[in-house]
């Protein structure tokens, strides 16, 4: 698996996502290739007005893809913790109207 799906594999590293120390979206990679702190760690630090403290729909989605894999990950070492990494995937996927 490729992304930051793939590169989490750790808790660390998934918190290190979390945290926006690990870029997840195309302008976090240009942000941290120019030296630049990812939107949610400037949001964090107030030091970008447009930088905005809620996650986009595409970190929820990169974030829900991560709680999937930590589940999966949990599921495989018999782990029952992997229920929450579901519901933590649930709330974080969009929710289609019904």
């Amino acid at each position: 698996m490729s992304g930051p799906v793939g590169a989490a594999t750790g808790t660390g590293q998934a918190d290190a996502v979390a945290s926006g120390r690990i870029a997840t979206s195309p302008e976090d990679v240009r942000r941290q290739s120019e030296n630049r702190p990812t939107a949610t760690q400037a949001a964090s630090q107030g030091d970008d007005p447009k930088a905005s403290a809620a996650p986009s729909s595409e970190d929820k989605v990169s974030q829900a893809k991560m709680a999937l894999q930590r589940a999966v990950d949990l599921n495989a070492k018999g782990d029952k913790s992997c229920t929450d990494a579901v519901r933590q995937a649930r709330e974080l996927a969009p929710q289609k109207d019904r």
